[in-house]
This record gives structure tokens, sequence and C-alpha cells, in this order.
């Protein structure tokens, strides 16, 4: 039962870092250029695709992208354990509605916060996270291992 809640709630973040790292910033992003200026986004890769290729390439590339990181993930899935892998969606899922929602501000006119604060956001997190969830993983298989030996 306990394993079954895991990969669903694994699943959960697969499905929603997804959707705010490669959907919602890809939308939110072309459409921020096409409303407002190609030089409102701030990554030069993504400007460019928009030049070249207009929003609908910004999006594919956005969620080509997200799709090949979490691709790789699950593969490392069986090398990682639980707590490691679910910290790196995590972060990822946070770093996409960081960028959503910085995109959302500048549409309506707002101040967003600045990409180098998302960036270090999303990376602090990432590294945090991910660390925490090894020492949890290595907490959780050593209980394990007690378990089985006595």
């Amino acid at each position: 039962m306990k394993k079954q809640v895991q990969n669903n709630f694994q699943r959960l973040l697969f499905i929603s870092s997804f959707l705010t790292f490669g959907v919602g910033d890809g939308v939110t992003a072309a459409f921020l250029m096409k409303k407002e200026s190609v030089m409102r986004e701030s990554n030069p890769i993504i400007r460019y695709i928009f030049i070249t290729g207009g929003g609908n390439s910004v999006i594919s590339v956005k969620i080509w992208f997200t799709f090949i990181i979490l691709f790789f993930v699950w593969l490392l899935k069986s090398k990682y354990n639980y707590w490691t892998i679910s910290g790196f969606l995590f972060s990822l899922l946070v770093g996409g509605l960081m960028a959503t929602g910085a995109n959302l501000m500048a549409i309506r006119g707002m101040t967003p916060p600045s990409p180098g604060s998302i960036i270090f956001v999303y990376l602090f997190l990432v590294v945090l996270l991910v660390m925490m969830g090894d020492a949890m993983d290595k907490i959780s298989s050593d209980r394990s291992r007690n378990r089985h030996a006595i």
C-alpha cells in the first residue's frame, strides 16, 4: 500500500512538473513575447526560437526540453531512491510555477521577479531537496535493512 501511494505521488510530481515547467512556462512565454516584445524573454535561445519560428515553436521546444529532462529522471529512478527523485521533481515543479508566474505578472503589466532570482531559487531548491532526499533515502534503507536483519 505504501509503495502504491509513493508511486502515485511521484506520478503526480512528473505530470505537474511537465505541466508547469514545460507547458505553463512555454505557453506564457510565447504569449508574453507576442503581446509585448521578444525582449521581454530573458533567455536568448528562446528569443531566437520565437523570432525564427514563432510562438508554437517556443511551446514545442519547451515541451520537448521538459520531456527530455523528465525522461532522464525516469531512467534514473532505478538508480536513485524515492525521496531523491521526488526532491528533484518538486524543484522542477516549483521552478515551472515561478517562471509561469513571472510571465503572467509581466503580461499583466506587473514587475516580475528577476530571472536571476528565479534561477537562484530553483537551483537552491534542486541542491537542497536532492540532498535532503538522499539523506532520507539512506535513513529509510537503513531502517529497512535493520528490520530484515531482526
